[in-house]
């Protein structure tokens, strides 16, 4: 048996990095390989997440050190602990630049094989110039051009993922995949939950996202109060929380568009969702590659997603990627013509699973990724 210690920056909210984390836990070969989790948090916030509760029932143990930004040292000695008391044969980073510092700890307990994976294309502090942010920045720098020399693996969800991270040093594609079956458009289950919403035949806008400054909603809202204009009967659910999530409450509020926005949380149907959704919107400031597009894609649902998202997103013909910098007119526009379009939906699963997305594929490819470089150093899976 393989143990290997999965890193996350955080604890668990849903968010697309988890989300694949998780997709990887769920299928991968669990007769070779053990894997526990180290979270970047407070385990007594968690005790009754449901990830937190599962994960355990399934025999995984769960670390939670002190956030670096709370106390760097005692953060660094918790996860020199963990090492000390607990033997890996592999830690694979899904923390980006910040997994330098965990995964140096880990060349240092003599860990065999140590990973780096990106998934994502900037950090959120990129143009702030508060003192506390410049610091993080200039730390962020340092990390990345250290990250290969405590790596021996390098992966990223996309190419652009991978140029930003890895700084020139070689690196593996792995995409973000999904369970398509789970996504897969079906019109009775569309019905269904748009009953239970509350639809009838009206434009359903829909978003996936954590309440983060990433996912834009600030400028989210501004297209949809945009698109009220056009269609007086629309819909936007919002899927997630997050630490802005009461300020875009307040935004909606003050636009008097309350009745048109659903905020319905974080949600263990997504898929099913999904099937009630006349468009995905994802206007994100930077992305990897954002799971919940390419889950969109599976339900064969036509996205309108911001062009600062890497391009490899672009899995099927109904996507339209918009400049941040363009109106919400134009937003609008792109949200129209693929509406008007209506799209054959049940195509979509296909597409996807054509394009190396699906997530059976997927998981033997990271399990390879995992044993070709072990059997180099001479270990046996």
């Amino acid at each position: 048996m393989i143990n290997i210690l999965y890193a996350l920056n955080g604890t668990f909210h849903k968010g697309g990095t988890e989300a694949v984390v998780l997709s990887y836990y769920n299928n991968i070969d669990r007769s070779k390989y053990h894997i526990d989790f180290l979270l970047h948090g407070h385990e007594e916030d968690c005790i009754n997440n449901e990830t937190h509760n599962y994960l355990l029932s399934c025999g995984s143990k769960i670390f939670y050190v002190t956030p670096r930004g709370e106390n760097y040292i005692k953060n660094k000695r918790e996860i020199a602990k963990i090492f000390k008391e607990n033997k890996y044969v592999i830690v694979h980073s899904h923390m980006d630049a910040a997994g330098y510092f965990l995964l140096k700890e880990a060349k240092k307990a003599g860990v065999p094989l140590c990973i780096s994976h990106s998934h994502n294309t900037a950090n959120k502090r990129k143009k702030s110039r508060n003192p506390k942010d410049l610091i993080y920045k200039a730390i962020h720098g340092m990390a990345i051009k250290r990250l290969p020399k405590v790596t021996d693996i390098r992966i990223a969800c996309s190419s652009e993922a991978g140029k930003w991270l890895f700084n020139g040093s070689k690196f593996i594609v792995l995409n973000n995949a999904v369970d398509i079956d789970k996504y897969a458009y079906d019109l009775s289950k569309r019905k269904e939950v748009r009953q239970e919403l509350g639809f009838n035949d009206e434009l359903i806008i829909g978003h996936v996202g954590r309440f983060a400054l990433q996912k834009n909603h600030e400028y989210l809202i501004d297209i949809f109060t945009d698109l009220l204009h056009r269609h007086t009967d629309a819909k936007l659910v919002l899927v997630g929380t997050g630490e802005l999530l009461n300020r875009i409450k307040q935004k909606v509020s003050s636009l008097g568009i309350e009745k048109s926005v659903l905020f319905l949380g974080v949600r263990n149907d997504v898929s099913e969702l999904m099937q009630a959704f006349d468009i995905f919107l994802l206007p994100s400031l930077h992305e990897g590659l954002p799971v919940a597009g390419v889950e969109a894609q599976a339900a064969g649902l036509p996205c309108v997603i911001s062009s600062s998202v890497s391009p490899e997103v672009k899995l099927s013909d109904n996507i339209r990627l918009v400049s941040l910098d363009s109106s919400t007119s134009e937003w609008c526009d792109a949200v129209d013509e693929l509406y008007n379009a209506r799209v054959n939906r049940e195509l979509g699963a296909d597409i996807v699973r054509k394009a190396g997305f699906d997530i059976k594929d997927v998981i033997i490819k990271l399990m390879n990724i995992y044993e070709d470089k072990l059997q180099e150093k001479g270990i046996t899976v």
